[in-house]
């Protein structure tokens, strides 16, 4: 239910933002100096960087919940959020278009040592929006709709924040 509501809203704050553009003559080879007349969108899943199969493993057994969850920040870990953000910057840069609305955009953060190496937070948000500054395209964030977000959880070894982002 959440995922349909945050893409009825997407939906609306895309349609909300085309209906200024849209009204004049399209552009035709001949007139190219016109101005535009569309808008150009573009969506991505980002991937958590997981299928949750260690949390999944774990439910009804409470004592192997927290290694489940720490074994997961660690196969996120291993995911590369960052190559995989550089990808889809490059790929946006190269197209350039007026909005990008991204699903499954986590943040990850561990409070606990942890059995693998690499980063104790992991922000796909951030490592896309430096990317897209690396390839010299600006974006900013129009709206973030909060998916799921455990830190209403006490007592984790780690949070994680699930959200839709539109650029």
């Amino acid at each position: 239910m959440m995922r349909y509501k945050a893409r009825r809203w997407l939906v609306a704050v895309v349609v909300a933002g085309a209906l200024p553009l849209v009204g004049g003559p399209a552009p035709t080879a001949s007139a190219s100096t016109q101005p535009r007349s569309f808008l150009t969108v573009m969506t991505r899943n980002m991937d958590e960087g997981t299928d949750f199969g260690y949390i999944l493993a774990a439910v009804g057994h409470p004592e192997l919940l927290g290694p489940a969850i720490v074994q997961t920040f660690c196969e996120v870990v291993a995911s590369n959020v960052e190559q995989r953000a550089a990808r889809i910057a490059d790929e946006i840069a190269a197209s350039q278009p007026d909005m990008v609305s991204f699903q499954e955009i986590a943040r990850w953060q561990s409070f606990v040592p942890l059995p693998c190496t690499g980063p104790t937070v992991i922000d796909a948000e951030s490592a896309l929006l430096n990317e897209l500054a690396a390839d010299g395209v600006t974006y900013h964030v129009v709206e973030q709709l909060d998916e799921f977000n455990s830190s209403a959880i006490p007592g984790l070894p780690v949070s994680f924040l699930d959200r839709d982002v539109l650029l």
